[in-house]
């Protein structure tokens, strides 16, 4: 009698056949997933390549806004006292319109400056 076949089962022998393309289909779509992660990664990095001196100028001005507002606020100090141990009226009035002067000119100086630092900073 002629020895029967054995006849491989169906399902083993997809199985062992997909699992190749299983395995390169799985990478193929892992990596998929990756690749927007590591494109925003390249261009967060070219970003901040781009914007690092913008940024350094930036505090820069920041620094400048700090200091100028701070000694701004102690002149005004300065002049309100001033003002309230003038011995009349009419020279507490002096005092403020000096410092009022003083103040909106330096103001106008400090406006300039920031405004030629962003230039600056834009080139």
């Amino acid at each position: 009698m002629v020895a029967a076949q054995e006849k491989a089962d169906p399902f083993e022998e997809s199985a062992s056949t997909n699992e190749e393309y299983f395995s390169a289909d799985y990478e193929r779509m892992a990596q998929s997933f990756l690749d927007p992660f590591h494109f925003q990664k390249l261009t967060l990095d070219a970003f901040n390549g781009a914007t690092g001196p913008f940024s350094e100028q930036l505090q820069s001005v920041a620094a400048d806004q700090a200091a100028y507002v701070r000694d701004s606020f102690e002149e005004g100090v300065a002049a309100l006292k001033q003002a309230l141990a003038a011995p009349s009226l009419e020279e507490a009035a002096q005092i403020q319109s000096d410092y009022v002067q003083k103040a909106f000119q330096k103001n106008l100086e400090q406006v300039n400056k920031t405004m030629e630092a962003f230039f600056s900073a834009s080139k």
